[in-house]
């Protein structure tokens, strides 16, 4: 556990981009960026033997081999009324297979790990103190806080689904807002806003559907690398309501002239153990019992089996009965 920023290696990438526009084509996704020490997939060598660097990689290509829990972003936009940032991303666990590879596999569990959603609750900084006293605080090195107090900074804490907050009953993300302050000489950067990441759908719900016994979504061997629902992670950063903010990304005026972005946003993930097994999901009952939930709500007998007939042809009409 590090207990300081100073402990841990620092990679930036934004000085290869032009601007804004030439983002969606220097993502570290494939051999396009960077100078990449290997291929993404029919590799013959591996990080664990050595003979790849993982840290070169992170230099020169991509940091997920070297935090595994860092989403392998291949897009991200914003919804039309600025809302919402969208971020596709790739489980880059499912790269490779086999008994070569395994020890590489093995350490990208956390591409899995961060499709498993956690429940928290903000805390205060001195709350986090008295739980922590050796917590590292943002607001000892960082200058964009502006003249918030340590215990003004908010933190997290997990917490059971019952008490975590409204907004962060299932996430995974801390998603910081920055922005360009250009009232100050030189312009510097300020967080203007911070929320919690969402998901379009459980993952731990949709693998539970799966009618695999107790195959879980992640197996000590690996065995889980042939589900191809896992390939994809989608999720989601709330854009703050905060003034203008969102209009701003709406209309793109957050981007200037030259393609300068005014508009951040800081993906920070919650990093957890990995949960096993079918029985370590983490979901509500109402998902489980859709059909019966619902119906309950019905008192005449032939509209609940008109509803029942509904949901039935509603499961059928997506492929596969009984899965979303």
């Amino acid at each position: 556990m590090y207990s300081s920023s100073s402990q841990l290696r620092k990679f930036e990438y934004g000085h290869r981009l032009q601007s804004c526009n030439d983002m969606p084509s220097h993502l570290p996704i494939d051999r396009g960026y960077g100078k990449h020490v290997s291929k993404n997939v029919n590799n013959r060598d591996t990080f664990s033997s050595g003979k790849l660097n993982v840290w070169e990689e992170a230099k020169e290509g991509s940091p997920v081999n070297a935090d595994p829990f860092l989403p392998w972003i291949h897009d991200v936009f914003p919804n039309k009324n600025g809302s919402t940032i969208h971020f596709i991303a790739q489980n880059k666990r499912r790269c490779n297979s086999g008994k070569v590879h395994w020890e590489d596999i093995h350490a990208l569990e956390p591409q899995v790990t961060i499709m498993q959603p956690v429940s928290v609750k903000r805390i205060d900084g001195e709350t986090a103190r008295k739980l922590a006293p050796t917590l590292w605080s943002p607001s000892e090195e960082r200058d964009d806080l502006g003249e918030k107090e340590e215990e003004d900074v908010v933190r997290y804490r997990l917490a059971s689904h019952e008490e975590a907050d409204s907004d962060g009953m299932f996430t995974r993300f801390i998603c910081r807002f920055r922005a360009m302050d250009y009232t100050t000489s030189p312009p510097k950067l300020i967080v203007v806003g911070e929320t919690l990441s969402t998901y379009p759908y459980n993952y731990e719900f949709v693998n539970y559907r799966k009618d695999l016994g107790d195959l879980s979504m992640l197996t000590p061997k690996g065995k889980d690398n042939s589900m191809f629902w896992q390939a994809q992670l989608r999720f989601d950063c709330p854009v703050p309501d905060n003034g203008e903010l969102q209009s701003a990304i709406a209309s793109g005026d957050s981007v200037l002239s030259d393609g300068t972005p005014s508009i951040y946003v800081d993906v920070v993930p919650i990093r957890t153990a990995p949960r096993y097994g079918k029985m370590m999901s983490y979901f509500t009952p109402d998902m489980v019992s859709v059909v019966q939930v619902a119906c309950v709500w019905l008192s005449n007998y032939s509209e609940q089996m008109i509803l029942l007939d509904v949901l039935i042809s509603y499961f059928i009409g997506r492929g596969h009965f009984g899965s979303v």
